[in-house]
């Protein structure tokens, strides 16, 4: 079994169950996630030394794939203003943006932190509006 497989078994195991899975004599749930981690980190170890190698033979699809899935999950990381978002990502106003809200396109936002009032969203909750918006526009005469 190749690492891309376990790695896959493995968070497909997370997500659909969503429950501690024993295996190996009874082995918890937080072992899996650091059996998740090393598998990425070996994985990217290994991508790392095949470019620096000289081995790294993917296509430009396979490699703009890649860029996407690093990017999608630093950019999941990351929180952003309701301002920045309206302006850099959605192209939209503030009252098109409470809209979504209201309607349930955009999640609710998330509070930095205590004591701070405004909310704020990763470029990952706003795939459904970006979705919306350029069906929205393909449609409009």
């Amino acid at each position: 079994m190749s690492a891309c497989v376990g790695l896959s078994s493995l968070i497909q195991a997370d997500i659909v169950y969503k429950q501690p899975i024993f295996l190996y004599g009874g082995a918890t749930y937080k072992f899996y996630m650091n059996a998740k981690i090393k598998v990425i980190r070996q994985l990217l170890a290994q991508i790392i030394d095949d470019i620096d190698n000289g081995h790294y033979d993917r296509t430009d699809d396979e490699i703009d794939a890649a860029i996407d899935v690093f990017s999608t999950l630093n950019h999941g990381i990351k929180r952003y203003s309701k301002r920045w978002l309206c302006d850099n990502v959605l192209h939209c106003s503030e009252s098109c943006f409470n809209h979504y809200l209201s309607i349930g396109i955009i999640p609710e936002g998330n509070k930095v932190g205590i004591g701070f009032k405004e909310k704020s969203w990763s470029i990952n909750d706003m795939k459904q509006a970006i979705e919306y918006r350029k069906m929205k526009a393909n449609i409009s005469f």
